[in-house]
């Protein structure tokens, strides 16, 4: 079995605990709006919301393998970027949820995540948490010992990914390639950087695994949590080398 196999494999046990979870909260149910029905969760929990964040990290995963077997590694990179938000608005309300320290930023959060779109032009914005304040809760909810370095860290992964989200010149440029040079347009799998985006993708696979361990325990549920974390000590086990090339930590479970 190939590598990429084996992540594939592990990311669909991932999709199957998903599956398992969205039974351990009040299920969607049809509503009507103007343009007809369409599918809502009613009572907006923020066990509804990590659910949801879930499905979309996973499903993220997913899109970014396609990406890359196809050596759209910019768009990756865009999409790396995406489902780094995902996983700290994931973190952001489990942590809130398993210790309790549910915050006014939470609060904010929640009401943003839950509006509906207005076709009013002049309709005021989403209140939006800043993904610095966000990171920063986790990393000291995490009781990290020095959360500050962690913020730059996250700062600067930030600003990195967002060159390719926002096709900045550096990050663009990295397309020109070729004999003679051009911008490649349909793939880079000739780019001396494919390699780099091939092993960078298994961190993209452990974060959507860990994350359902933290989901689930955050909803509540027990048994789901259990195989989650047992699949990501397997992960842990199976790619330790590509994961922590000095070594293997110890997981840091969140309660």
């Amino acid at each position: 079995m190939t590598s990429r196999q084996r992540l594939l494999d592990d990311l669909e046990r991932a999709a199957v605990i998903l599956r398992r979870l969205e039974s351990h909260v009040p299920a969607p149910r049809l509503v009507m709006f103007d343009q007809g029905l369409a599918y809502r969760y009613r009572e907006q929990t923020p066990q509804q919301a990590l659910l949801q964040k879930l499905a979309r990290l996973i499903s993220g995963v997913f899109a970014l393998d396609v990406l890359l077997i196809n050596g759209f590694i910019q768009e990756q990179a865009a999409l790396q970027r995406m489902n780094d938000e995902l996983l700290e608005g994931i973190t952001f309300l489990a942590l809130g949820l398993i210790t309790g320290n549910w915050t006014n930023d939470h609060v904010r959060y929640s009401e943003a995540f839950w509006r509906e779109e207005s076709a009013d032009p002049d309709a005021t914005a989403r209140d939006i948490v800043k993904i610095s304040k966000i990171r920063a809760y986790n990393n000291r909810a995490y009781d990290l010992p020095d959360p500050s370095t962690a913020d730059r860290t996250g700062r600067v992964l930030y600003r990195a990914y967002s060159g390719y989200v926002h096709a900045a010149s550096p990050q663009v440029m990295e397309m020109f390639i070729g004999e003679p040079p051009h911008f490649a347009v349909r793939g880079l799998k000739l780019s001396p950087l494919y390699a780099d985006h091939t092993g960078d993708i298994i961190n993209y696979f452990f974060r959507a695994i860990s994350a359902c361990y933290t989901a689930a325990q955050a909803i509540g549920a027990v048994e789901v949590a259990r195989d989650a974390y047992a699949q990501v000590l397997s992960f842990q086990k199976d790619f330790a080398e590509a994961l922590y090339p000095r070594g293997t930590p110890p997981l840091r479970r969140t309660c």
